[in-house]
């Protein structure tokens, strides 16, 4: 997500306004190359993470009534996903719209830092379980 964000804010990094004109300012070689391994790196975050949460999250689970414990994990690990998507797709779209893609890009960014942070604070707290024989 920083390289992202970077593509959106550093002038370096960003193509000119092409203004009333029909004749653009092409992306330069380095520009394409922050853009788009920005982009590949997020997708593949995202795919590597969701394969992971469903599977991770309610393994932490123990004690009485697991089964219902794990279905209230799935149902509450769609539901927010659901709104973190419909907060994606309207509120961060409004703010990338109305002041910048740098500090749309940026919020972004600082969730997941946020996430990151908490992930690692927590981390002695999840229950590990050693590898089964196959």
């Amino acid at each position: 997500m920083a390289m992202i964000t970077a593509s959106a804010t550093l002038l370096s990094l960003r193509l000119p306004p092409c203004g009333q004109s029909a004749d653009c300012v092409p992306a330069t070689l380095s520009q394409e190359l922050v853009f788009f391994t920005g982009i590949y790196l997020c997708t593949l975050g995202i795919g590597g993470a969701k394969a992971v949460l469903i599977a991770f999250g309610p393994e932490q689970l123990d004690g009485g009534g697991e089964n219902e414990r794990k279905a209230s994990y799935f149902i509450w690990y769609y539901a927010v996903a659901n709104v973190g998507m419909l907060t994606a797709g309207t509120l961060l779209v409004w703010v990338e719209d109305k002041v910048s893609w740098g500090f749309g890009y940026g919020l972004c960014a600082s969730f997941v830092a946020v996430a990151v942070a908490v992930f690692a604070a927590t981390a002695p707290m999840y229950r590990t379980l050693p590898p089964a024989p196959a």
